[in-house]
């Protein structure tokens, strides 16, 4: 019994000294900083950049998934101002500063877009969320940034799809209505234009165009806005009617007379044709793109209210026949650039942003493709590239 009882003493013995044993670890382990090295851990483990910032503007850590958003690694980066280092924009740096000293007051700001430039020149686009920590009596800042790079761009395709959908649905009420309304309002049209002409001509010889000069400016007022009515007519018909192009073989360069012989170019522009006439014969057919040649020389002119200087020249490249249209006009912002053969986009105060599409179409239906060259300010180039016959 004795000996029993001892057994269970010394069990009872052995239990309080592992018991013990494990608390000691604990407060071992506690004053060792093992829960310091978690915390960095998990900083460093955070699919999020990690920013700490002392009250001095002094970046203390950096984290792994910081360093990857931006390119600038952690020496690059850490003991150093945060308005020093590249990852700030410079001309945001007020902003920024006065972000700093309200979160170094305890106001916490909400969290902000900003895009942020990386090592190699480039940027990415970032959730920012910051506030005020306080560890060991000193303040220290927490910066987070969530790189949502992806997300804008999903948003911006979204949004680009939601444009496409309303457009599209734009488009279904111009096809059902255009044919129609169209082909009533060309011939009261044709009728006013042959009036005011037959007055203009009455006027011009009588002593009311002495006396009254202004009655021959509103007539040739009346006479443009007769032929803008009629090129939109004219457009809405071509984007309800495009149809398979009956081809043949043709002679680019009579295309082109023909298509100058239908437009009147202003005295204050200089034409300058470059048509080679030894081109081979292209497969096309020549109502369509004739309609194409005549819509880019109208927009040609209209980009030079000023006058300037219209080249048109065609060549044989790289099994395509080129026709170029350029003009020394006002240029296309880059912004409008990927946009000007969209239905419905247009950069003009009576446009309606259907002659270009009309165009794309014709010469989409024709295998062929049309190329944009443009500075602000210099003019814009237009390639119209027809595929020309294999032998």
């Amino acid at each position: 019994m004795a000996e029993k009882g001892d057994r269970v003493k010394e069990e009872k013995g052995a239990s309080k000294t592992s018991s013990l044993d494990i608390t000691k670890h604990k407060l071992a382990a506690k004053a060792s900083g093992e829960p310091e090295e978690l915390y960095r851990n998990l900083i460093e483990l955070s699919p999020d950049g990690v920013v700490a910032i002392d009250a001095k503007g002094i970046i203390l850590v950096y984290n792994t998934a910081a360093s990857r958003m931006s390119g600038y690694s952690k020496d690059e980066i850490v003991g150093r101002h945060f308005s020093k280092v590249g990852v700030v924009p410079l001309r945001d740096m007020p902003k920024y500063l006065k972000i700093f000293t309200s979160c170094l007051i305890g106001k916490t700001p909400k969290p902000f877009e900003m895009t942020v430039p990386r090592k190699d020149g480039t940027t990415f686009q970032a959730e920012v969320s910051s506030g005020l920590l306080k560890v060991g009596g000193k303040k220290i800042i927490q910066v987070i940034l969530r790189d949502i790079t992806e997300r804008k761009r999903m948003e911006q395709k979204l949004r680009d799809t939601q444009e496409q959908l309303v457009r599209s649905e734009k488009l279904a009420a111009i096809g059902q209505l255009a044919g129609g309304v169209g082909h009533e309002l060309r011939n009261p049209l044709g009728a006013i234009k042959n009036a005011a002409y037959y007055v203009k001509g009455k006027v011009a010889k009588s002593e009311l165009a002495q006396k009254e000069p202004r009655v021959m400016e509103f007539l040739k007022v009346m006479d443009e806005e007769i032929n803008t009515c009629t090129k939109i007519i004219n457009d809405l018909l071509g984007f309800s009617r495009v149809g398979k192009p009956s081809v043949s073989p043709t002679q680019i360069k009579n295309v082109i007379e023909d298509a100058l012989s239908r437009t009147t170019i202003p005295e204050n522009i200089e034409l300058v044709k470059k048509l080679d006439a030894e081109l081979p014969q292209v497969e096309i057919d020549p109502s369509q793109i004739q309609q194409v040649v005549v819509n880019m020389i109208i927009n040609a002119v209209q980009a030079m209210p000023e006058g300037g200087k219209l080249i048109i020249g065609t060549r044989d490249k790289e099994g395509f026949l080129e026709v170029e249209i350029a003009d020394t006009g006002c240029g296309i912002p880059k912004e409008a650039r990927d946009k000007i053969f969209d239905s419905l986009f247009t950069t003009k105060a009576k446009g309606i942003g259907l002659g270009l599409v009309v165009c794309k179409a014709i010469i989409d239906r024709h295998e062929g493709k049309i190329e944009v060259k443009s500075q602000v300010g210099k003019g814009a180039t237009f390639i119209i590239k027809l595929p020309l016959k294999k032998e």
